[in-house]
């Protein structure tokens, strides 16, 4: 599952030349993410400079549609200043027809001892890589570590890679740095900065959380019930009762009293209704983060 998130979503960065210089992924329908220095690289500028590019940056779908390049605008800058930086979101040209199977990911927060899986460039094909995500550092960035046996390291043209909850159908950072060549080390942004240059990217709690919420609301909604369902019976067992009256006194119309009763029905139901909302809302969000 994990492997078909990274096909789907996962671009490569090139030259005009068609020279590799990093990677990205689709965060929407027309938006993705990538290292600002890959950018500069590719532009020959400055990844600390203030402005954004306006120069048309290409790049292709390797995994699903290779060699085939697209046109995309800067439209989101934050240089490479201090350690919160270094991200650049682009996005495609109008009347650009993706590839099918194209489709953005979903980002999830991270957590410390969680295995990853990423895809990067340091060949022209691209590789896969696995590792370990330690925790963050004093500096803000998030340290992670690849394992020994897992066969490619995390290198140059990894930048801007997704990396992927190896446990979950999501996103939990984006690689901004690889450690020296005598480690296994690299460095990822997670989804909070990610979310100051695009405000569209939705960071969801991990599964733990949202069962944890699930079981909260069915609780709550279990309270509920038998105080609704009593109120219900009262309510139905009145108006039968009114309408009988109604009918043999031949009172067929007339205004309406006020039924205090009817009103804290209605206002029990809408609160039941909101729970079940939330309830079905969550298992939507669980079915799509869990693997299956």
């Amino acid at each position: 599952m994990q492997a078909a998130l990274l096909e789907a979503s996962v671009v490569r960065f090139r030259s005009e030349q068609g020279e590799v210089f990093g990677a990205g992924f689709m965060v929407g329908p027309q938006h993705f993410l990538t290292c600002a220095h890959v950018i500069a690289a590719i532009l020959q500028v400055p990844d600390t400079q203030p402005q954004a590019p306006t120069e048309s940056i290409f790049f292709d779908f390797p995994l699903l549609e290779p060699g085939y390049a697209f046109s995309a605008q800067v439209v989101g800058w934050l240089p490479r200043k201090d350690e919160s930086g270094d991200i650049a979101l682009l996005k495609v040209s109008p009347g650009a027809k993706l590839p099918m199977g194209a489709k953005p990911v979903l980002m999830m927060a991270w957590k410390a001892q969680q295995e990853y899986l990423t895809y990067g460039f340091v060949e022209r094909a691209g590789t896969y890589a696995r590792g370990v995500i330690l925790g963050r550092q004093a500096d803000g960035l998030i340290y992670m570590e690849g394992k020994a046996d897992s066969g490619a390291q995390i290198g140059l043209g990894f930048s801007g890679a997704p990396v992927c909850d190896s446990q979950y159908n999501a996103v939990v950072g984006m690689i901004v740095a690889k450690g020296s060549d005598q480690t296994r080390a690299a460095y990822m942004l997670d989804g909070v900065p990610l979310q100051r240059v695009f405000s569209g990217l939705t960071l969801s709690p991990r599964p733990e959380l949202l069962r944890q919420q699930l079981r909260e609301y069915e609780q709550q909604l279990q309270a509920l019930k038998p105080t609704l369902e009593e109120k219900q019976k009262r309510l139905r067992a009145k108006e039968a009762a009114q309408q009988d009256i109604r009918s043999m006194s031949g009172l067929f119309g007339g205004r309406k009293k006020a039924n205090p009763l009817r009103e804290e029905v209605e206002a029990l139901e809408q609160q039941a209704a909101q729970i079940t909302s939330e309830i079905e809302s969550i298992k939507l969000h669980l079915k799509q983060l869990e693997s299956v």
